[in-house]
């Protein structure tokens, strides 16, 4: 049993507090300190480059209210600006400029955490978020220096590192601004910033397979934990307007209406407004992503022509747009494919109607925008067939508003919800396109795969690989081969972006038989009923999984069990001289199997 902590004194310190994955992790983990810590006394820093705009004003808010609903002891929020947590790409004039920037700034910080109202027995703890990832190497070294500088000088405090996601993997970018971040290249510089294994701190990553890799890497077995992010159960298990009855309705302040046809008619509405098409009747399949690459909703438009090409029942609803420039482009092709061929497609509505997960505005007694719940109310299911996630919260979220899951696994997420009770077997593993329908496409895509793996390759300080390893690689670990078959098929997500796009428009102009296309699951073998939705059995065993096992009150324990760790000093980092070899790391992410062109 996890030992309560009268008072506990916290730093949450991000880059910045924007509306993205780690400010929901970040608000969902504070949220069950609050509410199921179990203290007297909470003491939350807020710490970021944005804290006192209105990105961390609206952190902050969140957090007083939630706190006020409470049956809590006192909690206390305070936010802390320091602006140079903001990204920074250019380099310094050299190791000694940011050497002495960075001790500068962690005296900065130090001097704002009123160490002198902590104790040995009662530390501070700094819980830092993804300072490995290239967004501001000032920051990332002037953390690794306090964290020896606690041990050093025996302060009341302490660093839980947390990692949600790897420069190594797929992000060249981030590493190159480590990497060169002082004038030069110094990758060893680098590693020593981003993997601190002196002082006192801990690290916590949000899944087995990172685990795995720190380890591998060469960072303690026993100063790597895994802390799952949280869901806020209770916002997804909110029922919709469509089952509450008239009082709960006058609490809310809601006249009673058709709540579904209503949520119909606006999205009928918008799609009419926008140029999409849309029918009332039909069968309605939500992804609540944005419309983004590795997201790979392509796919998901692949699928529902598959589905209709039976019975032509079936629309997709796609909730947001994308954001950055390569991914606008992306989202723009495929939303005038939809458009021009009317396929029941609709992108990017979120923001018009939706107001929230469970959160809805409502004016004069009528529904102005609705909850996210109100929409999975009203839909079949939820679809992914994302190539790449850190957590997974697809995976876990729609089962609580008893909504099934369906599509694409990834295992090196979805391994550790198996392993902790939930049914996914009904999970994909690929979708299978002829090899004639991508030959005319073959050689870029290699070219493609090539440029990809050999630059990570020069990032990691790795030779590059000549033309003929490439497509020898390629062709070995892109191409599939069925027993007793002289055919070759590639999987629809080892696809160029541009390349999925015209197989669909062929697909719409009659070249392509959707009966070629097959779904597989982990053994290879062909999934004739993927998209047979799991019995009640499954969803309620999932929902409840979810509930038990990844809500506030399981995280709030997870977390003080690390705190408590950190509070005897049995799970720190001593004052050895490990080193860290983030090649290891590299050379998972230049596993050509995994590799995607979509990310």
């Amino acid at each position: 049993m996890t030992k309560k902590i009268k008072q506990l004194r916290l730093g949450m310190l991000h880059y910045h507090w924007l509306t993205g994955g780690v400010r929901t992790v970040v608000s969902n983990t504070l949220k069950s300190l609050i509410a199921y810590g179990g203290g007297d006394i909470l003491e939350l820093d807020l710490i970021s480059s944005d804290a006192q705009s209105p990105s961390g004003e609206a952190l902050a808010k969140e957090l007083r209210q939630w706190a006020d609903e409470q049956d809590c002891g006192e909690v206390v929020i305070r936010q802390i600006e320091l602006p140079e947590l903001a990204y920074r790409r250019e380099p310094f004039r050299g190791r000694s400029e940011l050497v002495e920037q960075a001790r500068k700034w962690a005296n900065q910080l130090l001097g704002q955490l009123e160490l002198g109202r902590s104790s040995i027995e009662r530390p501070y703890v700094l819980h830092v978020h993804n300072l490995n990832l290239g967004k501001s190497a000032l920051a990332t070294l002037g953390v690794r220096m306090l964290a020896e500088r606690f041990a050093g000088d025996n302060m009341p405090a302490w660093v839980l590192y947390q990692m949600h996601d790897f420069a190594e993997d797929n992000r060249p970018d981030c590493w190159r601004v480590l990497r060169d971040c002082t004038g030069v290249s110094d990758a060893n510089w680098a590693v020593e910033m981003m993997y601190p294994c002196r002082g006192r701190i801990h690290w916590s990553v949000i899944n087995s397979t990172d685990r795995k890799k720190l380890i591998a890497a060469g960072l303690p077995e026993d100063r790597v934990s895994l802390l799952p992010n949280a869901i806020d159960t209770r916002a997804f298990s909110t029922p919709p307007l469509a089952s509450l009855n008239t009082d709960e309705l006058a609490e809310q302040k809601v006249d009673k209406i058709d709540f579904r046809d209503d949520l119909r008619n606006r999205l009928a509405e918008f799609a009419a407004e926008n140029g999409f098409t849309f029918d009332k009747e039909r069968k309605l399949w939500l992804m609540p992503v944005k419309a983004i690459r590795r997201k790979n909703v392509s796919e998901a438009v692949l699928l529902l022509l598959m589905m209709n090409c039976q019975k032509d029942e079936h629309q997709l609803l796609i909730t947001l747009p994308a954001n950055s420039e390569a991914d606008l482009e992306y989202a723009g092709q495929l939303e005038r494919l939809v458009k021009n061929n009317k396929l029941p497609v609709m992108m990017s509505f979120g923001y018009k109607v939706l107001a929230g997960v469970d959160k809805r505005k409502i004016e004069r007694g009528r529904v102005q925008q609705y909850g996210l719940v109100d929409l999975l109310d009203i839909c079949q299911g939820v679809l992914t067939t994302s190539v790449q996630e850190g957590f997974g919260y697809a995976f876990h979220e729609p089962w609580l508003a008893s909504r099934a899951v369906m599509g694409r696994n990834i295992s090196q997420v979805t391994d550790d919800f198996k392993a902790a009770g939930m049914r996914l077997e009904h999970l994909y593993e690929k979708v299978l396109v002829p090899g004639e329908w991508v030959a005319r496409f073959w050689d870029d895509i290699v070219v493609a795969y090539g440029e990809k793996l050999n630059n990570m390759r020069v990032q990691a300080g790795m030779a590059e690989l000549d033309d003929s390893h490439v497509v020898e690689l390629v062709s070995r670990h892109k191409r599939h081969y069925q027993d007793g078959e002289n055919g070759w098929r590639v999987d629809w997500a080892d696809l160029l972006p541009e390349v999925q796009l015209v197989l669909l428009q062929d697909i719409m102009s009659g070249n392509g038989n959707l009966a070629a296309v097959e779904v597989v699951g982990r053994s290879g073998d062909k999934i004739s009923q993927w998209q047979k939705l799991p019995d009640e059995a499954i969803i309620s065993r999932n929902l409840k999984v979810v509930s038990e096992q990844y809500g506030l009150p399981v995280k709030s324990r997870n977390l003080l069990r690390l705190i408590a760790l950190g509070n005897d000093g049995s799970g720190l980092a001593g004052s050895g001289s490990d080193f860290v070899d983030n090649r290891v790391i590299f050379e998972q992410a230049l596993n050509l199997e995994m590799m995607r062109l979509l990310v």
